[in-house]
């Protein structure tokens, strides 16, 4: 015969690793917004520092007509970007700072199909032929913002994050080319050119009077699970319970009478139900 123990707990007052896997200290998303369609990795430092990294494109054509002269822009603004979110409040609130890097530019190109006044000096189509180039800002942007993000707060793995900010683009730098005209290389149309070039960049600058350019972003999250390694304390509650007998011995004394004792003790799901098999000691 042996005797059973069943345990619904580890031990008396045994600090134990909580198991239940958690929303995780990593975690990745998708989200669009005025910075263009992104893929983003994030990483929980601690409750109040995140750390975040992402890639970003945005691309899309448009006309302009600028200083008379009607161009096709094709914007590009792709590259990659690195954060640090810091969340005051150890909660969803959080202010943001980072900068954006890689290519930002928007290639123009304009074919006058009538005469076309390129600087101060008209020009027909067949002198100018086509006029070609790119307005180019810095590779690295800075970012300010400030959002809400319970990617780690939140009850289950998806998360939702919405930021707004302001980056700094800096200046348009402005380069064009005359290509396939009977003046393309004569130095007055390329005199002329140049303040072309110039009356971008000031068409550039008046459109946005700030230097900030905001910016809005949504995404949605999902966070990786990991084992928390934070402590519990449970308490074994011992009731030994002896057969035949009215008054229930002390559980020292049990096998002496040839009773059988147990072990009963509240405890976490997934051990209740565990049993031990005990060798038995002779009776005495």
């Amino acid at each position: 015969m042996s005797r059973s123990i069943y345990l619904a707990a580890a031990a008396l007052m045994l600090p134990a690793p909580a198991l239940a896997q958690a929303g995780g200290d990593f975690a990745l998303g998708v989200g669009g917004g005025t910075s263009g369609a992104s893929l983003e990795a994030q990483y929980r430092f601690n409750d109040v520092v995140y750390l975040r990294a992402s890639a970003n494109t945005l691309s899309f054509s448009a006309d302009t007509d600028v200083d008379d002269i009607s161009y096709e822009g094709d914007l590009d603004f792709s590259g990659a970007g690195a954060f640090v979110d810091l969340h005051p409040f150890s909660n969803s609130f959080f202010l943001s700072g980072g900068a954006y890097f890689g290519t930002k530019e928007v290639g123009l190109s304009a074919t006058p199909t009538a005469p076309v006044t390129v600087g101060d000096t008209t020009f027909t189509p067949d002198q100018v032929g086509r006029l070609e180039g790119d307005a180019s800002f810095e590779d690295t942007a800075p970012f300010i913002g400030l959002g809400y993000d319970n990617t780690f707060t939140g009850d289950g793995h998806w998360g939702f994050r919405f930021m707004a900010g302001a980056a700094l683009f800096g200046s348009a730098d402005v380069s064009l080319a005359s290509v396939g005209g009977t003046l393309s290389g004569d130095p007055t149309l390329q005199e002329e050119i140049a303040k072309e070039e110039a009356r971008i960049e000031d068409d550039v600058e008046d459109f946005d009077a700030s230097p900030f350019t905001p910016l809005v972003q949504a995404a949605m999250t999902l966070a990786a699970g990991r084992w928390s390694n934070r402590q519990r304390t449970v308490t074994v509650q011992w009731v030994p319970t002896c057969q035949g007998i009215p008054a229930c011995l002390p559980l020292a004394d049990a096998p002496r009478h040839g009773r059988a004792s147990e072990l009963r003790a509240l405890a976490w799901p997934w051990v209740r139900g565990l049993q031990l098999e005990v060798p038995d000691r002779e009776n005495r």
